[in-house]
């Protein structure tokens, strides 16, 4: 594969996808290499508060940025069929 602007060589991609791996203390997938590729300080910076924080992208988009006021419930699935309350 030529390198080139908007084009990833082969041997830079494989690079890539082990520095991921790194980050994300698993194996990367394709599109996680894909998103470090195109924003490396941003995946970064991604990956570290998903080491601190855990995978929030089970928390309802509201609740994530806005919180909850006292009193308030929601659910979140923790696995499919799996509710927490």
């Amino acid at each position: 594969m030529e390198s080139g602007r908007g084009v990833v060589a082969a041997g830079d991609f494989a690079a890539a996808k082990g520095k991921v791996t790194e980050l994300l203390h698993r194996e990367a997938t394709d599109r996680d290499t894909l998103s470090y590729v195109s924003h490396p300080k941003v995946f970064a910076e991604f990956a570290a508060f998903q080491a601190r924080h855990a995978d929030v992208s089970v928390i309802p988009t509201d609740v994530f940025f806005h919180g909850m006021e006292k009193g308030e419930e929601t659910s979140v699935e923790i696995e499919p069929g799996r509710r927490w309350w």
